[in-house]
C-alpha cells in the first residue's frame, strides 16, 4: 500500500490596510485551513491597490507568516479571472 504525502498550500492578500494569509492541508478529498492570520501594513506602502514600499510589505508578510506558524513554501498564485 502507498500512501501520499500531505500537501499544503498558503495564500494571502496584500490590502491596503492589512495583509491576510491561510494555510491549507490538502486530506483525502479536501483542504483543512490550519492557520490564518493577518497583520497591519503602513498606510503609505499599499495605495490603491499598488504596493509602494516592497520592503514594508515583504517584511510584513514574512512577520505574518512567522506570528502565525505558516510554513508552506507553496503559495496559490491568484486566479486570472479575479483580475
Amino acid at each position: 500500500m502507498f500512501f501520499r504525502r500531505a500537501r499544503s498550500l498558503s495564500s494571502f492578500d496584500i490590502g491596503s490596510s492589512a495583509v491576510k494569509a491561510v494555510e491549507l492541508w490538502q486530506t483525502s478529498n479536501s483542504y483543512e485551513v490550519v492557520a490564518i492570520g493577518n497583520q497591519p501594513v503602513s498606510p503609505d506602502s499599499v495605495v490603491d491597490g499598488a504596493i509602494i514600499d516592497c520592503t514594508v510589505a515583504s517584511d510584513v508578510v514574512s512577520q505574518l507568516f512567522e506570528k502565525n506558524g505558516i510554513k508552506t513554501k507553496g503559495v496559490v498564485p491568484r486566479c486570472p479571472e479575479m483580475q
